[in-house]
């Protein structure tokens, strides 16, 4: 089985190394890493808080329920919140790139989180329970991608 070689540095590149990459080596190169850390999930959160008590738990509970997911939840929370499998390209790799999810907490209601994948914002409505909340917000995780547009 043939196998490319590594190449060393950028300047070692070849026409031939580009050609035979992989769609997930193009994907990783263009997009960036699938491999996201909690850490770097949870720092992107921005709250913004729109109930009229301000005493809302629905910050806590987000950074708390990012934080425990596995890889794989943690994709689809990235996807449910910025249309994206991936972080962007250089986020990470020591460079300022800046990159934030903003978390709108709304009044109370019984209604799904809800994203707005072209700003990178989701919406969610001041649960009462911790519960109602982690329940509401996997089930929008989950079936995000059985929505479409007409």
């Amino acid at each position: 089985r043939w196998s490319p070689r590594q190449p060393s540095s950028r300047e070692d590149l070849t026409i031939w190394d580009i050609l035979v990459r992989s769609s997930t080596d193009w994907s990783v190169l263009l997009c960036g890493d699938d491999d996201v850390p909690a850490d770097v999930g949870v720092g992107a959160l921005q709250f913004n808080v729109f109930t009229t008590s301000r005493r809302s738990n629905v910050p806590g509970w987000v950074s708390a329920t990012v934080r425990t997911l596995s890889a794989d939840r943690l994709r689809r929370f990235l996807v449910f919140a910025t249309g994206a499998a991936s972080l962007p390209a250089g986020l990470g790799s020591g460079t300022a790139a800046k990159f934030e999810i903003h978390v709108r907490v709304q009044p109370r209601s019984p209604a799904l989180p809800v994203a707005h994948t072209c700003f990178n914002q989701i919406d969610c409505p001041d649960y009462p329970t911790e519960a109602e909340f982690i329940s509401k917000f996997m089930t929008a995780l989950y079936e995000c991608g059985t929505f479409d547009f007409a």
